[in-house]
């Protein structure tokens, strides 16, 4: 007098008309079912000689025909040069049909950024420095149309199926107004110098874990300029640049930390958190230009990591060969990368008409990180590379000698 499907914890009887029932067990879902058995039970106590049993065919009728959208909306909002906003939203549900896609993802998205930025300078009358605020703010949200292995819409708007991910940053600028004539100790002091500092934190939830993390970095640059000094004349027409064109020093830190939770297999409600991780970074770049003829330009650049904890070893002489450098009693740390470049661009005097160019580019690199140098090494791992780059062109003027 019932049906069952068979699986799973039962659920409330339903009354379906003419004394039966209507018992569902576990979560049946069309998409499995691979085999549909139809048979008689004689509940009379007595034997049946002969019968004949007629069954139609079955069929799914009410077919759904979803229809899927997508929207997008932005707005810039301009207050001089004192502030700007912006923020933008868009959506788009899981039937919606992208050119080539025969059907929809099966996810609806909805996701929405924010940001801003006010010149904190303008505030002060006269202040002659560069001092601008930004703050961003990235949401998102993935919520399933069925429920994982089920045909049964999803309909809750939160839950562990529901994947949630959101980003925050603000983000602080310094540095002086170099607008108009400096005095010269101040145009290569102050004038030079520009710090940059970041507040970031972000939250990400999905079916299998949940991750948090925080984030605090900062830089501080100081960059000088020479092109304004010009060329010693040792000949007529000969010119030499013995000072370099550029100097620049990078300094930057960050500190990272990130937790993580994963779910219960059976029950995702339930998380279980996992050890925190902590990440510590500390570089000073330090670059060079020098161009001693039109012709020639060197630039040099070199990375050096300031946290000590990375070069940790097991064998003291990868220690021994690793030590920081030390300048003043100031600590540089160690030098993990370094570059050399060579750029030579020559234009021949003769055969102007096919405007003949030279270049020629050669650079030797070197990466010492010390993820290159496993435990076991008793000796530091030194990746090397050289490369060069030879180039002729020449223009045909073909406008020219169709003219004449």
């Amino acid at each position: 007098e019932s049906c069952f499907l068979v699986g799973g914890p039962e659920k409330p009887r339903e009354q379906i008309g003419d004394g039966l029932e209507l018992t569902i067990r576990g979560n049946p879902s069309f998409s499995r079912v691979r085999r549909v058995s139809v048979g008689l039970r004689n509940l009379s106590g007595r034997e049946i000689p002969q019968g004949r049993v007629w069954m139609d065919e079955l069929r799914m009728g009410d077919v759904r025909r979803e229809t899927g959208y997508a929207a997008r909306a932005s707005v810039n909002l301009v207050l001089a040069d004192l502030a700007s906003v912006s923020a933008a939203v868009s959506q788009t549900s899981a039937d919606f049909l992208r050119l080539g896609q025969s059907r929809g993802t099966g996810t609806a998205d909805l996701a929405y950024t924010l940001g801003t930025q006010v010149n904190l300078n303008k505030l002060v009358d006269g202040a002659r420095i560069q001092a601008p605020l930004r703050f961003s703010y990235k949401r998102g949200k993935r919520t399933p149309k069925f429920r994982p292995n089920h045909d049964v819409e999803f309909v809750s708007d939160t839950g562990p199926e529901v994947a949630v991910n959101w980003q925050r940053d603000v983000a602080r600028s310094l540095a002086r107004d170099a607008r108009g004539m400096s005095p010269m100790l101040m145009r290569y002091t102050l004038d030079a110098v520009r710090v940059n500092g970041t507040l970031s934190r972000s939250y990400d939830t999905n079916v299998n874990q949940v991750s948090e993390s925080r984030t605090r970095s900062g830089s501080a640059v100081y960059d000088l300029n020479f092109s304004q000094f010009g060329p010693l004349r040792v000949f007529k027409h000969a010119e030499f640049w013995p000072w370099p064109r550029s100097l620049q020093a990078n300094l930057t830190g960050s500190r990272s930390e990130r937790t993580l939770s994963t779910r219960d297999l059976t029950d995702p409600t339930l998380l279980t958190p996992n050890p925190g991780t902590l990440t510590r970074s500390g570089m000073l770049q330090l670059s060079a230009s020098v161009q001693p003829i039109r012709l020639v330009t060197y630039t040099w650049t070199s990375g050096r990591d300031l946290v000590g904890d990375h070069f940790q070893h097991e064998s003291e002489t990868v220690r021994q060969q690793r030590r920081p450098a030390n300048l003043f009693g100031m600590d540089l740390g160690r030098q993990t990368r370094q570059t050399n470049t060579v750029n030579v661009n020559y234009t021949p005097s003769f055969a102007r008409s096919f405007r003949p160019r030279v270049t020629w580019t050669g650079s030797y690199s070197y990466n010492a990180d010390p993820n290159l140098t496993r435990a076991d090494y008793d000796s530091t791992v030194v990746d090397v590379s050289n490369n060069s780059t030879a180039n002729l062109s020449l223009t045909v003027p073909l406008r020219e000698w169709v003219g004449k």
